[in-house]
């Protein structure tokens, strides 16, 4: 029988990278949707500004990262990076040096859903389990349901309120649950719309629960507890150049949506969302109600067509700075680290 956490990784891939900018087909039609048009004027007033590069995270002497899928910034300013390959968590002080890596058994394809104190919460979807992991260790296992397709893709966040899942995938109808301790599904929340309109991270705000698409620039919204109905919230200003693929895409044309984003940080009063592009670095921050308030960039930006980052942490400093980690697996696997001041 093929490993679960290897059919996990594999549909994710095929998912997310099987239509990544550089490797959509190409469609020749400009056209975009009337409020993707709203947006680019939106986007175009808005001039961008050059992150400061801080440095740069690699591993250890002993172990480089191979796929670092997720990153977060600790309490102490510390950071924790999840390796799907090594099945680890990398963990860096404050400065950026190595402190340890973590493996354990059970761990597959782990993803960091949460960050609590000293504990790192880490959903292994090919294991079917979250483990609680505090230094060198799990100290508490919680199952997942046991009865999902292997090569469903899942997300896992946890709040005051509860642990949340979200499944999406193909011949499965999305859905959002509320996880028990003992892994059952306590509610179930069905999701409209196809794997496509749901593949992205969730994320917890206040009393709400947010919940990405990276295949298109809209974020949903449900209060919690769950409820049936949700909000959705349009990120007004985002552009692409993936945008006329995505409209192509929704009138039938093309092998597949591309992805747009893939992730979002929530900090300060600020959404942050890696918006992808074959080449360099571009963070779009949005403020109330999704609009568009600053583009970030890399400095001396270049093309490279495989270039892929993955996941995004931000933290916010007393002085009003950001400070932005950025997990990358293309063209090297790696977490840059930038600093951004509002002006």
């Amino acid at each position: 029988m093929p490993d679960r956490a290897a059919l996990w990784f594999a549909a994710l891939i095929t998912l997310c990278a099987g239509c990544l900018p550089s490797s959509c087909q190409r469609i020749a039609s400009r056209a975009v949707s009337s409020s993707d048009s709203l947006s680019r004027q939106i986007a175009a007033q808005v001039l961008p500004d050059t992150l400061e590069v801080e440095g740069a995270l690699r591993g250890s002497d002993a172990a480089d990262l191979a796929y670092p899928r997720t990153v977060l910034f600790t309490a102490s300013d510390g950071i924790v990076v999840s390796d799907a390959e090594r099945n680890s968590l990398f963990y860096f002080d404050a400065h950026g040096f190595f402190v340890r890596e973590v493996d354990w058994e059970g761990a597959s394809v782990p993803y960091l859903a949460e960050l609590r104190g000293d504990t790192a919460i880490v959903f292994s979807p090919g294991s079917r389990r979250i483990d609680y992991i505090v230094n060198d260790g799990p100290v508490h296992a919680q199952p997942t349901p046991d009865d999902l397709e292997a090569a469903a893709l899942q997300y896992v966040t946890t709040a005051r309120a509860g642990t949340f899942l979200k499944v999406a995938g193909k011949d499965i109808v999305p859905f959002l649950a509320q996880l028990g301790a003992d892994g059952t599904i306590t509610q179930r929340v069905p999701l409209k719309g196809s794997a496509w309109r749901h593949a992205g991270p969730l994320r917890v705000s206040g009393d709400s629960l947010l919940s990405f698409s990276g295949f298109f620039p809209v974020v949903d919204v449900h209060m919690l507890p769950l409820r049936n109905a949700a909000d959705s919230v349009v990120l007004k200003g985002f552009d692409s150049p993936m945008l006329a693929r995505t409209y192509a895409f929704t009138q039938g044309e093309g092998r597949g949506a591309p992805l747009l984003m893939s992730a979002a940080a929530l900090a300060g009063p600020y959404l942050f969302a890696l918006n992808l592009r074959p080449g360099w670095l571009r963070i779009d921050v949005y403020g109330h109600a999704g609009l568009l308030q600053n583009v970030l960039i890399e400095p001396d930006p270049g093309y490279n067509r495989n270039y892929y980052p993955v996941d995004i942490a931000v933290q916010q400093h007393a002085s009003g700075a950001y400070r932005i980690a950025v997990a990358i697996v293309e063209p090297e696997p790696v977490v840059r680290l930038y600093r951004w001041r509002p002006h």
